[in-house]
């Protein structure tokens, strides 16, 4: 088991406008109430670093196909 304190999050994402679409996230820290409202992943993962006192860890890019997807031949 880790040596790390426990930490939670709670993050909402959503799309905002139509013409040009943009992602928007807000994210907050359970342990310490703390909040924000942010636009970008690399945002996203800063505010996570540091209220986490860790890295987090590295990823594939996560890119969805559903309904991008070509039909079956």
């Amino acid at each position: 088991m880790s040596d790390l304190p426990r930490t939670s999050f709670v993050m909402r994402l959503w799309v905002d406008g139509v013409e040009d679409p943009v992602w928007r996230f807000h994210v907050h820290h359970i342990q310490s109430g703390d909040e924000a409202y942010l636009s970008t992943p690399d945002e996203v993962t800063e505010f996570v670093e540091i209220h986490s006192d860790t890295k987090m860890p590295t990823i594939f890019p996560v890119r969805s196909t559903i309904g991008n997807s070509a039909p079956k031949a």
